[in-house]
């Protein structure tokens, strides 16, 4: 494996070490998140071979989506943090 291989690896690692059951992708272990890194962690997963787990992330996000296609800024455990809205 090279050593740019190993680093995404390695990365994709830390990520599904915070993921929750349900999909979401918090800052840290319990933590809060927000949709614009949870969606490029999301990615991240997809592009390191982790499809099911980005999966999860994305549906994740969009049972969280408010009717109006918005997000609110924060989130900790599914719940709004910040109602600071999030396009």
């Amino acid at each position: 494996m090279s050593s740019l291989a190993f680093d995404a690896h390695q990365s994709a690692q830390s990520i599904l070490a915070v993921q929750t059951e349900y999909g979401a992708i918090p800052w840290w272990p319990g933590g809060q998140l927000d949709v614009w890194n949870h969606v490029e962690s999301a990615m991240a997963l997809d592009a390191c071979g982790f499809a099911r787990e980005a999966e999860a992330a994305y549906r994740w996000l969009a049972a969280i989506q408010r009717t109006d296609g918005a997000w609110c800024a924060a989130y900790v455990d599914g719940r709004p943090t910040d109602a600071t809205l999030d396009a």
